[in-house]
């Protein structure tokens, strides 16, 4: 690199003397530069990288993963995003603008068109998907659930309080790995704002101006992020809450890079050969080794500036800033098209149809709103431009009585020692008069031009228009809402503690676990509140300390006794010591997704309830080294889909103001707990299924304390009394019969448990003000409320959900095929979380994808039965034990199919179905429950010979038969 400069006048003109390469200070022009060109290019990075989730491509995982296991390409372009805007943000702010006006600023470039996104995908994306799918919009407005009239309040200040819109995106490949979600990349905007406010307050207090400062904030997230991602136990309290928010500093460190390359631009170089080995240091660290996270990224950006610098691409905005626009408008573009099944034409054609919608969109946005907006940066309103002006004299007498330029860094004190200067008179009056003198009479001191009113009367006239129009529809909306549902259809909110629950057997021991971070999934796409942050390195020490002796039972305070870690790790659950990895957090919320999505289809209501431990609503009698707790697996599940699962703990949580739902010695809910779940449970469902009918809570007249149900005295010995809260009814509960093998009903009392053991149970209450019939899949928490289902439907069947011991799960399917109900109530303790839920999400995925088939082109082989139709051949081995050769007809076959399998079996196991394709083994597995299953599973396209193998799966010894197999070719899109 060269340069030329003019000498001094008279003399010649020559090459001027060069000590060193250019620094950041003298080579970057921040009008010409290559910063928009980069800022597009790492908007498109996140597009391909989050195509594979999105749209099933790289199976179904974000690109880059492939290679690293610490970060995709598109948590890359994140990362170089933020460090881009710490560098350009920080220089913004050492101008002379106020603070008002800088945030004032940052609002207008951030907030108009994500708000424009929020609108677009609520009523013009989202229903055109709505349409697609069911070819009418009939229904979305009105969704009971993720309702779009609440989509834009509830996301409207970045933070993301709705994913999802009317329950859609079953039937998508992002479903299956993910969940459902409208615009998964838009989390990263409250990350960025809090950037800027780390900016603005830095510059309020004058931390800007000095940049050893900045230098120390660099440190500490230097040493914030090698902690966080080695792993290295952090004793320190004050910095627990940083270390808590895994993405805080995740971005925010590469957000204070850039202010660091701000700081001392003038003394980092841009140096050609400092960038190549940067960029091997990167290349290392991401494509061959490890460390990207921890010093690789860093390499990363100090290239990102040089390309800034030194490439030529210095005129790519010409036609408008579309990066910021492309990158929040991509993902519901893209998650759109996959409603219309454009990945099935192959990735050149998704990707280029994304990537023109998303050039065409980003460049509307930038011209009709983006940059209108972004020309009101310097507007004031004309009566606060008055205001201002009539108040003029009072402000810059405080100001000149106030600061004193000598020890002062504020612009305005630099003002004067500057002016001062030039005067070349003393530079700052130890008499505050003087300077309030000299400050209203120094020449030179810019007046800015009054606003013309022409000008900006279109400008204020559509911003106010637009800002009026937003504000009515985020009020009013919602209130439309509620005033046809319930807000508790809109799901529960989040409580703060973290947990487990307990069950009444005593588990076999279980080797301990340790803190549980995650399986080195990608996690760019999943909300703090959802990600797993380091434990407490004191919990884990208090722990290590206290485990040989948590084992059975935990004393805690007050006589109060809690299940120990035998309990399926029911202690490391309580503490937040074990947790779902960001895989599993993703899966158990699809599968939850898509059992509630089958069951709908068949016109089923449905919902999951999670009970709550007892250590969830007593945490205060917890000892004291179990403290602090983390964030339990039911934590990472309603922070990442709290529509998935009801939450019972605020309710029961508030109802130790006037009772005791949970006993001294016992880990199940009282009842008098029981009776508080039931009526949260019975106001969800009749909030989100409103033609359901009645669901009867009786009414509460009063309790009594009884010394029952001490189940410790079976695990410790502990004979202790137990203070069991009944409640006491207005009118007593109605009388059930328990209906046996053979038919015959035999009248139980009123108020009768039933325990769990002992189901299937089939119980009918003729009186019951409910008519339809409901199926309980559950366990002893069961037990309590047993009396309150009876007393409100007039048929009820229980069935063990086995969610604890997998092999032993019943088939959903067929439990729907055997009792035909119109309600599916699944209750768990919160302890079984234990076991990651999403056992059978393939087969369920299959089973939407089969509802969407129909007859045409069916094939059916039955076992012992007539002879097979549609071109389906079935040979081998009729039980588990050998193999079946299916022979498939020629349009799944060639195209890919749908199967429908019907088995039944002496305990559970698994069948694999395999074959060859024209890219190598492919291979499917689904799981055999005990008795009776039906199951499905999707069948690859181009199987040579149209020829699928059956067998049993691994692990699977007991006898399996396949009594039915129905073969459908895919739905077409």
């Amino acid at each position: 690199m060269s340069t030329t400069t003019a000498t001094t006048a008279g003399s010649a003109t020559k090459p001027a003397a060069l000590h060193g390469p250019l620094s950041i200070a003298q080579a970057f022009d921040p009008r010409r530069n290559s910063i928009g060109f980069l800022r597009w290019f790492l908007a498109f990075a996140v597009i391909f990288s989050h195509a594979g989730p999105i749209a099933g491509f790289y199976g179904s995982k974000n690109l880059g993963v492939q290679w690293s296991d610490e970060q995709s390409f598109g948590g890359v372009a994140v990362s170089g995003f933020f460090f881009l805007s710490g560098f350009l943000i920080s220089r913004s702010r050492q101008g002379r603008s106020t603070v008002f006006r800088y945030f004032w600023r940052r609002i207008l470039r951030i907030f108009p068109a994500f708000w424009a996104a929020l609108l677009l995908t609520a009523f013009v994306w989202a229903p055109l998907a709505w349409w697609h799918v069911h070819h009418t919009l009939r229904g979305y407005f009105s969704a009971q659930t993720e309702s779009p009239l609440t989509y834009f309040w509830n996301n409207m200040f970045l933070e993301l309080g709705q994913r999802n819109l009317a329950g859609m995106g079953n039937e998508v490949p992002l479903a299956v790995c993910c969940g459902r979600d409208w615009n998964g990349s838009a989390w990263t905007l409250a990350y960025e704002f809090k950037g800027y406010i780390l900016i603005g307050v830095l510059g309020l207090i004058g931390f800007l101006a000095h940049r050893w400062i900045i230098a120390t904030l660099f440190a500490l997230m230097i040493a914030l992020n090698t902690v966080t991602f080695l792993n290295i136990p952090v004793k320190a309290a004050v910095l627990q809450p940083l270390l808590n928010d895994f993405f805080l500093v995740m971005l925010l460190t590469p957000f204070v890079t850039g202010m660091l390359f701000s700081a001392f631009a003038d003394k980092i170089v841009v140096d050609d050969r400092v960038a190549v080995g940067a960029a091997a240091i990167a290349f290392y660290t991401y494509f061959v080794a490890s460390g990207w996270n921890v010093y690789g990224q860093f390499a990363f950006l100090y290239v990102l500036m040089w390309c800034a610098i030194r490439l030529p691409l210095r005129n790519w905005e010409r036609y408008g800033d579309m990066s910021y626009g492309i990158y929040i408008y991509a993902w519901p573009i893209m998650y759109l098209a996959t409603f219309f099944h454009l990945e099935t034409r192959g990735w050149l054609a998704y990707h280029l149809g994304v990537v023109v919608a998303c050039h065409i969109t980003a460049w509307l946005s930038w011209h009709l709103l983006e940059k209108r907006a972004l020309a009101l940066k310097n507007w004031t309103p004309a009566w606060m431009a008055l205001g201002l002006q009539r108040l003029s004299p009072v402000t810059q007498r405080a100001r000149a009585t106030l600061v004193d330029p000598r020890f002062s860094s504020t612009p305005y004190a630099a003002r004067l020692r500057h002016e001062a200067t030039l005067a070349g008179g003393d530079l700052v009056s130890h008499d505050p008069a003087s300077r309030v003198a000299h400050a209203g009479t120094t020449p030179g001191t810019a007046t800015p031009p009054p606003a013309t009113r022409a000008r900006t009367i279109g400008r204020w006239t559509a911003l106010s228009g637009l800002a009026v129009v937003l504000l009515l529809a985020a009020l009013v909306l919602p209130r439309v809402y509620d005033a046809r549902y319930s807000p508790a259809a809109r799901g529960v909110a989040p409580a703060a503690a973290a947990g487990a629950s307990p069950s009444s057997s005593l588990a076999a021991a279980t080797t301990p676990v340790t803190a549980t971070t995650g399986d080195g999934a990608d996690l760019a796409g999943l909300p703090a509140a959802a990600a797993h942050a380091a434990p407490d390195p004191a919990t884990v020490a208090a722990w290590q300390q206290h485990q040989a002796q948590s084992q059975a039972v935990v004393q805690g305070k007050d006589g109060m006794s809690f299940l120990g870690e035998a309990y399926l790790h029911n202690v490391t659950q309580a503490l937040g010591l074990r947790s779902y990895s960001p895989a599993e957090v993703q899966r158990a919320a699809a599968s939850l997704d898509a059992q509630s999505t089958w069951l709908t289809r068949h016109g089923i209501a449905s919902q999951f309830v999670v009970a709550p431990a007892k250590w969830e609503v007593y945490p205060e009698d917890l000892p004291d080294w179990a403290s602090p707790r983390g964030a339990s697996i039911l934590d990472q599940l309603v922070g990442y889909r709290p529509s998935a699962l009801v939450d019972l703990r605020p309710e029961l949580v508030a109802a130790k103001a006037s009772g005791k739902p949970f006993s001294l010695k016992n880990s199940h809910w009282s009842d008098y707990g029981a009776y508080v779940a039931w009526a949260a449970m019975a106001r969800h469902l009749t909030a989100a299924y409103p033609t359901l009918g009645p669901v009867a809570v009786p009414t509460l007249s009063g309790t009594t304390t009884q010394d029952l149900d001490n189940e410790f005295t079976a695990i410790d010995g502990d004979k202790g009394p137990n203070d069991w809260q009944v409640p006491q009814y207005a009118t007593p509960l109605r009388t059930p019969r328990l209906v046996g093998a053979d038919g015959r009903a035999t009248p139980l009392a009123a108020g009768t448990r039933i325990d769990v053991a002992n189901a299937p149970m089939h119980l009918v209450t003729p009186s019951a003000p409910n008519r339809k019939r409901l199926l309980v899949l559950g366990d002893s928490t069961v037990t309590a409320v047993a009396p309150l289902l009876t007393n409100a439907f007039a048929d009820v069947t229980i069935v063990r959900h086995y969610l604890d011991q997998p092999d032993k799960q019943p088939s959903l399917a067929a439990l729907v095929a055997r009792y035909h109900p119109q309600v599916v109530l699944t209750l768990t303790t919160q302890r079984n979380l234990d076991v990651p839920l999403g056992q059978d999400l393939g087969a369920l995925q299959a089973g939407l994808q089969w509802d969407r088939t129909t007859a045409t082109g069916e094939a059916r082989w039955t076992a012992g039965g007539a002879a097979p139709t549609g071109g389906l051949a079935v040979d081998g081995s009729a039980d588990g034990r050998g193999t079946r050769t299916v022979t498939l007809p020629s349009g799944p076959a060639s195209a890919g199919g749908v199967a429908a399998l019907d088995l039944t079996a002496s305990a559970g196991g698994s069948v694999r179905l395999t074959g060859t394709t024209a890219s190598g083994p492919w291979s499917t597995t689904v799981r055999v429950a005990p008795g009776t299953t039906s199951t499905w599973a999707l069948l690859a396209a181009g199987l040579e010979g149209g020829r699928v193998t059956l067998s049993a799966g691994s692990g699977s010894g007991a006898d399996q038969t396949l009594t039915a197999l129905t073969v459908r070719p895919r739905a077409a899109s």
